[in-house]
């Protein structure tokens, strides 16, 4: 049943470039494999619409910068609080995809590669390209499926390093058990320190590594890290099982329609599903309403 598989494989890459931004022309040129790393990059910029509770850092609170910035943090946090979307507060450049270069780290959001981090603008004023006008103070916060923590306001890049330690820091002490970071176990220190700078060259490089805070070493778990391309590894990896998935399936479709409980012999048709779109999507097969899933997109 190879051409059962291929025939998905070609909805898939289908559903992907309709997805994506039309600019971005080179994307018909790459493998599937290569397609699905940079559709979840690009969808991994956006945040969910969900209801969500909102968590400030201490460090927050006590800045003059939340002050300064409270009506739309007050606007930001009622609408994460009733699953309104807060996209319009992502930087417009997410409408774009940058191009791969070979042997080069391709210049994308690196905050959110390595550690998880959004930045969003402090803006209430809606530009036309549907995103808030562009500001210079920046919020940086983590979203999980349930909750919103919001970690400081701080300068765009130009102004301010976003590799500072003591942004990690902020997160390590305020949430340490939210499953934001993860402690290294057994490791006393780091043999190797860096200062701000050199970890924002680092960074740059499409390199990572773990922070010390307050004795402890810590990796982020948010987001797993960054590759040396500057990727995230979550993309990666979520790309691997779905494709790992399709050579399972190909190696004996029957066989794994009846794991499921799945008749092999209805006439079955390659299908992707929704739920919501851009958010969660799934690959698989379908016959008469049912659908029998391979991996997820997204």
């Amino acid at each position: 049943m190879t051409d059962i598989i291929k025939r998905l494989e070609r909805r898939i890459r289908r559903h992907v470039l309709a997805a994506m931004p039309k600019e971005a022309t080179f994307l018909a040129d790459l493998d599937l494999g290569r397609l699905l790393i940079e559709y979840r990059i690009w969808r991994g910029q956006f945040i969910r619409p969900q209801r969500r509770a909102v968590f400030e850092s201490k460090e927050m609170r006590e800045s003059d910068k939340r002050r300064e910035n409270q009506a739309v943090i007050e606007c930001l946090s009622a609408k994460l609080a009733t699953g309104e979307s807060i996209n319009a507060f992502l930087s417009s450049s997410v409408q774009r995809i940058p191009r791969p270069r070979q042997g080069k780290v391709v210049p994308r959001d690196q905050l959110l590669a390595e550690w998880g981090i959004h930045h969003l603008h402090l803006s209430d004023h809606i530009a036309g390209d549907g995103f808030v006008k562009r500001t210079d103070d920046v919020l940086f916060a983590i979203f999980t499926d349930d909750a919103a923590y919001l970690i400081g306001i701080y300068g765009h890049p130009g102004t301010d390093n976003w590799a500072r330690q003591d942004i990690f820091a902020t997160l390590v002490r305020n949430w340490p058990d939210r499953g934001l970071v993860a402690e290294l176990k057994g490791v006393i220190g780091l043999s190797q320190q860096y200062d701000d700078d050199d970890r924002a060259k680092l960074r740059k490089a499409g390199l990572s590594g773990p922070v010390e805070v307050d004795g402890k070493v810590y990796s982020p778990l948010a987001s797993l890290g960054q590759t040396t391309a500057g990727t995230p590894i979550e993309a990666t990896m979520g790309m691997q099982r779905l494709m790992w998935g399709l050579r399972e399936w190909e190696k004996d479709f029957s066989g794994k329609l009846r794991s499921v409980g799945a008749n092999p012999y209805n006439y079955w048709l390659p299908k992707i599903e929704t739920p919501l779109p851009g958010f969660e999507e799934h690959a698989g097969f379908s016959h008469a309403g049912a659908f029998v899933g391979v991996g997820r997109i997204i």
